[in-house]
């Protein structure tokens, strides 16, 4: 083996380690609040840029259309902090801000969604089994997790002397929400991979083995009652059934619902701002904040409606109203709600960039997608999960979400074994 040969046989193999890496700890560090996704991939994308491209097999790629797109909504959201009330900070601290952490993640993320698919190539089977494995771990630690009072949680991070015990329990439930909306993303090709593993046993297990699947997910976010998870598992079951008959319609479909649930948002706040006092307490408590919040955000998009009020502003918004006889903040930290997060911060501008980088991102998934209705089931399944949660949960600015979505799209041809 030539000095060349063996420097592309390091490269790769170093990139394949940490690609396996991840995949081996994607439980761990999802069921601890998804904080550590966004470390470790941006260590994958950075290693890859300094370890460069290898010849032979492999080839450099030119970046997909739809990083350009991503990248623009990105730097023009970046770019609305010069008019937020939120400070930035100064001189090198401003490195560490989320609106460069944000231009910079959307390119070494991208990087290592490259590395995974590249490492995928040489050893499809391993990381198709890798992956699957890891999807069924997260999904089954959750349920004893959540089945022991949090007993998993508790076991690697014990409540210390001086701590809350329930703020701590706070805590664990939050994370353990976190872990399941990541294997929400996964479930549609996670579920194809199994179908496809057990072909060999026969269309019976086939079947229980896809049920299986989706019902543990639906079992894990039963007990700890995050409804967004079964919703998930509806919506993921819809646009499946969908597939299976019409494989184009069921992406276009999924991107288009994408679309227009930013597009629309400020309808949903206006309906939400309609809404009469008994109609309101009828709902659960989280979900009465939720339309308070959305009400009041939304009547801030129409201050500035073409630019926004700037990046982070939410942060800014200190409007309190009296919901059930305590005095709660309408927005904390983000209004639940990517839809409104975008249009209040970055207006109008930002809501274009972030549909144009949907239509060029739809554009690709159709031409892998083609008339399989594997890859159909896939893609569309899990634009409508990502749509479904980040509808109701987390602010759109956050490391740990874009890093889920960046690694969910990359592991879902890792998972059909057609990267």
């Amino acid at each position: 083996m030539s000095p060349g040969e063996i420097i592309v046989s390091a490269r790769r193999g170093a990139r394949l380690t940490l690609v396996c890496l991840i995949l081996l700890l994607l439980p761990a560090l999802a069921l601890a609040g998804g904080l550590g996704l966004a470390p470790a991939m941006a260590i994958l994308g950075l290693v890859t840029m300094v370890l460069g491209t290898t010849k032979g097999k492999e080839y450099r790629e030119p970046l997909p259309i739809w990083f350009w797109g991503v990248l623009m909504f990105a730097l023009w959201a970046a770019m609305t902090s010069l008019m937020s009330r939120y400070p930035v900070p100064g001189g090198l601290e401003v490195l560490q801000s989320n609106p460069v952490k944000l231009m910079l993640g959307v390119i070494v993320y991208t990087v290592a969604c490259g590395a995974i698919l590249q490492s995928a190539r040489l050893r499809p089977q391993l990381l198709q089994y890798a992956a699957l494995a890891s999807v069924i771990a997260l999904i089954v630690i959750t349920i004893v997790d959540l089945a022991t009072g949090y007993g998993v949680s508790f076991f690697f991070d014990p409540v210390g002397a001086g701590e809350e015990p329930e703020a701590r329990r706070g805590d664990a439930e939050m994370n353990v929400g976190h872990g399941v909306t990541v294997a929400a993303l996964l479930l549609p090709a996670a579920g194809v991979a199994i179908w496809r593993v057990l072909k060999p046993q026969g269309r019976t297990v086939q079947i229980a083995g896809v049920a299986l699947i989706g019902f543990a997910l639906v079992v894990a976010s039963w007990l700890g009652a995050l409804w967004v998870g079964l919703t998930c598992v509806l919506a993921i079951a819809i646009m499946t059934a969908l597939a299976l008959v019409y494989p184009r319609t069921s992406v276009v479909s999924a991107f288009l619902i994408a679309a227009l649930n930013l597009i629309l948002a400020p309808v949903i706040g206006r309906v939400c701002a309609g809404m009469s006092a008994e109609a309101k307490a009828g709902l659960p408590f989280s979900w009465e904040h939720r339309v308070e919040g959305w009400a009041y955000v939304t009547s801030r998009i129409f201050e500035r409606p073409l630019f926004g009020h700037g990046f982070d502003a939410v942060r800014t918004f200190d409007a309190t109203q009296e919901i059930r006889g305590y005095d709660m903040s309408l927005v904390s930290l983000h209004p639940h709600n990517a839809g409104l997060h975008i249009w209040v911060e970055t207006g109008v501008v930002g809501v274009g960039l972030a549909v144009f980088a949907l239509i060029l991102l739809a554009r690709e998934m159709l031409a892998w997608v083609g008339d399989s209705r594997a890859r159909a089931i896939a893609t569309a399944g899990f634009v409508i999960a990502a749509t479904v949660i980040s509808s109701v949960s987390y602010g759109v600015w956050q490391e740990w979400w874009w890093a889920s979505l960046f690694l969910g799209a990359a592991l879902t041809p890792v998972l059909l074994r057609e990267a």
